[in-house]
């Protein structure tokens, strides 16, 4: 997430920085929707964009990863099989 007030300010700031992560910009407003409220703030997130995990840092993170990813490949396994595959 990025506060930056000029959203193309900010294009070119992550374009120069050569950012490869998704990164949202939104102001104030998407730190409130999403209840960030210090800086850095991790967020992990599923493949439906829900916040599987917040603020996690070291092990824990990686746990949150991981157990993230591992319910994402279920659910993909449930579809496939609920089709027939």
């Amino acid at each position: 997430m990025n506060t930056d007030d000029d959203a193309e300010d900010y294009k070119k700031k992550i374009k120069s920085f050569g950012v490869s992560w998704i990164d949202a910009w939104g102001g104030m407003d998407i730190c409130r929707e999403f209840g960030v409220s210090s800086f850095p703030t991790i967020a992990i997130l599923d493949e439906t964009g829900r916040v599987a995990a917040m603020n996690a840092r070291g092990a824990a993170l990686e746990r949150a990863v991981e157990s993230t990813l591992r319910a994402m490949r279920a659910r993909q396994q449930a579809k496939g099989n609920g089709r027939g595959q």
